[in-house]
């Protein structure tokens, strides 16, 4: 976080900051993909969000795998960090309330790319 923050709190362009390392820029573009989807979360009309609960799912979804991906191996093996798409965490929470429920929450498309768990990104392949 101490390497993210000056990269993302200035008014230069993030992707061109000289303190980040190739892993760093991975990072800054997810977080930039992040803000973005916040923007356009804001942006929806209130009709139109009230008709979306499955919008925090989506932003705990991409939280997860953002996080995730940023875990030292002194801490979490490799082959224990799981990344998750929207779509199939929310069929996930519908089965374990309801078996053979099947999930009828529209997942907001942010038209956002990059975002892990909402679009083809890096660390899982997911479209909404």
């Amino acid at each position: 976080m101490a390497e993210l923050g000056p990269c993302v709190n200035t008014a230069e362009d993030p992707m061109n900051c000289t303190a980040a390392t190739p892993a760093l820029r991975k990072e800054i573009a997810d977080v930039l993909a992040f803000r973005q989807m916040l923007f356009r979360l804001n942006e929806l009309p209130e009709s139109t969000a009230s008709k979306l609960p499955a919008t925090a799912t989506s932003i705990l979804v991409a939280l997860h795998n953002m996080v995730t991906e940023t875990v030292s191996g002194k801490f979490a093996a490799a082959d224990r960090k799981k990344y998750y798409c929207v779509n199939d965490v929310l069929r996930y929470l519908s089965r374990s309330l309801v078996p053979d429920a099947k999930s009828k929450l529209g997942v907001p498309n942010f038209s956002v790319p990059g975002l892990p768990g909402l679009s083809p990104h890096r660390l899982v392949n997911c479209s909404v």
